[in-house]
């Protein structure tokens, strides 16, 4: 569905779109939903192999035989490496870009080494940087385009054993902001999407076990994690013209869980004690 009464518009066709991380998981999904709206897609990741099964899935869900599928693989852990996946691209080439590539190296503070630190910072901040700096050049010229980066709710409050990732995750929703005041005069749009839990791979890694993923789950008002297709379709949307006007959000995709706390599963109104209610409440009919 690409446009609903003249007002949803979620065409793409004619734009290119480079998504990281995107040979399995959220970024794969994500290619594919770019297919299906019409872009030129790019498909990046670390494996040749990986990016080959990768490209032949994203090109079957193409509208048109028009449109070009290309995997590319690249190093994101290192400068270098950036810069060579930046010259293997074309940095002009490119109206969207999706930086859905990340890591995440669970330690305690006393635990974490220099290379645990850096390594995170590189994939999760320096590699988003150096990859906008150098495809907005392009976009600056055409006068449009498009960068969301996938951030974390982590990124909007730790935990234990999450410092290195939360500080990074936290780094790039202030990228995504800074990329929005500096390039939205350009006709750049910058927006961030953080999720909650999802059992993308890395989802699977940090949430494998059933009891705290249980419990994660209760403190979610929607009761249920997001699936990946549902935020493969936040980030269509916010780079297609339907989200023309958003520049510069900080999206929560987590079922409402940073909205306040969720009642007890089960309780409802009619189940307090009058005592227990608040003076304002205490009025309400209890049906």
């Amino acid at each position: 569905m690409k446009d609903v009464g003249g007002v949803l518009d979620l065409d793409l066709t004619g734009k290119r779109a480079l998504v990281t991380g995107s040979s399995r998981g959220l970024g794969l999904v994500t290619a594919h939903t770019l297919a299906r709206a019409g872009a030129d897609v790019g498909v990046l990741g670390r494996d040749e192999a990986v990016v080959s099964t990768a490209v032949a899935s994203v090109a079957e869900k193409r509208v048109s035989t028009v449109q070009e599928v290309r995997g590319f693989t690249g190093d994101l852990s290192s400068t270098s490496g950036v810069n060579e996946i930046i010259e293997s691209v074309g940095a002009s080439e490119w109206d969207i870009l999706v930086h859905s590539a990340g890591v995440a190296l669970p330690r305690q503070l006393p635990d974490i080494s220099n290379d645990d630190w850096n390594a995170t910072m590189a994939v999760n901040v320096t590699a988003p940087f150096l990859l906008s700096q150098a495809l907005s050049t392009g976009m600056v010229k055409r006068g449009w385009g498009r960068i969301v980066s996938v951030s974390s709710h982590s990124g909007l409050r730790t935990g234990a054993g999450s410092l290195s990732y939360s500080v990074s995750k936290a780094a790039l929703q202030m990228l995504g902001k800074s990329l929005a005041v500096e390039l939205g005069p350009y006709g750049i749009r910058a927006n961030v999407i953080c999720p909650t839990i999802f059992l993308s791979d890395m989802g699977k890694e940090l949430w494998g076990d059933l009891d705290v993923l249980s419990e994660k789950i209760e403190q979610i008002p929607a009761k249920r994690l997001g699936s990946m297709r549902e935020l493969a379709g936040l980030i269509l949307f916010l780079v297609s013209s339907a989200g023309d006007y958003l520049n510069g959000a900080v999206i929560n995709a987590d079922g409402g869980l940073y909205a306040g706390r969720p009642a007890p599963t089960g309780v409802k109104l009619t189940d307090l004690d009058e005592a227990e209610l608040p003076s304002n409440l205490r009025d309400l009919p209890r049906t």
